[in-house]
């Protein structure tokens, strides 16, 4: 469709990251940006709430059409004051309307994060009678990490939080393995006959799986962790359209740049 063909014929390496950081605000956090919006309306908490996925990403690649069109201007002359003013406008709309679909709709959300909006298809496919990975790979977030333009401090503050990231995914890692050797026990027992039978308390293996969902609700908590950090307290206005525009066909994912990131650094560090 023609908004899919300028979104994807703007990301290029035109619009790499020489525009000036300073220029006309755009260096400003989005947190100090956005966080004097006025409170959610009735109607606006219901807008929310019943987000789909469908009408998200319909708005977002509208962003994304008229951002890649700012960011290319900017890149041609940056002191359009117009196309900077117009850029600044349209990174504290999206990002209020992230902001509140993630908290009232996260669900549509996670769903989101799992479409390839180019073509439509999920993180997973069925392909005669075998399932194929859609997401995209390391390098291509390490592609978009580089057209960002972190600052140093914000490369150290994030390389903090990946470090957090990293030492709290290995214990849980270590957890699931766990719990699934204990499910696999639980489940030879409940499937012996005789034991289920003489067993009056409940079965190990339910125990075992709320444990599990513990697990991955964890999960799930440090990836929000993740993005409400980078998002909420990182980036400006200006990489923030940058990191929208360049993870197109997919939606940004927070934790992806951020191990992005600690990747390059450990290949720059040799």
């Amino acid at each position: 469709d023609s908004v899919s063909d300028s979104v994807s014929d703007s990301v290029s390496d035109s619009v790499s990251g020489s525009i000036p950081k300073s220029a006309h605000g755009l260096d400003a956090r989005i947190h100090e940006a956005s966080d004097n919006l006025i409170p959610l309306s009735p109607e606006e908490r219901d807008k929310f709430k019943f987000m789909t996925c469908q009408t998200f990403i319909s708005q977002w690649k509208a962003f994304l059409n008229e951002a890649s069109v700012c960011l290319q201007a900017l890149e041609s002359n940056p002191d359009d004051v117009e196309a900077a003013k117009r850029l600044g406008t349209l990174v504290i709309h999206s990002a209020y309307e992230f902001r509140n679909t993630f908290l009232l709709a996260p669900h549509t959300l996670r769903c989101i994060m799992c479409v390839q909006m180019e073509t439509g298809e999920g993180k997973q496919e069925e392909e005669k009678g075998k399932k194929e990975e859609k997401i995209a790979s390391p390098e291509f977030w390490k592609a978009v990490a580089r057209k960002v333009g972190f600052t140093p401090d914000q490369e150290a503050g994030l390389l903090c939080l990946y470090g957090l990231y990293d030492k709290a995914m290995k214990k849980l890692l270590d957890e699931r393995r766990q719990l699934q050797q204990d499910l696999e026990q639980g489940m030879q027992i409940a499937l012996d006959g005789n034991k289920r039978l003489q067993q009056r308390e409940l079965h190990p293996e339910c125990a075992t799986l709320r444990r599990l969902s513990k697990n991955l609700q964890r999960e799930l908590n440090l990836h929000e962790m993740m993005r409400g950090y980078l998002y909420g307290r990182m980036l400006t206005l200006l990489q923030y359209s940058k990191v929208a525009v360049h993870s197109y066909p997919y939606f940004p994912d927070a934790t992806a740049l951020v191990c992005a990131l600690a990747d390059l650094k450990k290949e720059q560090q040799g």
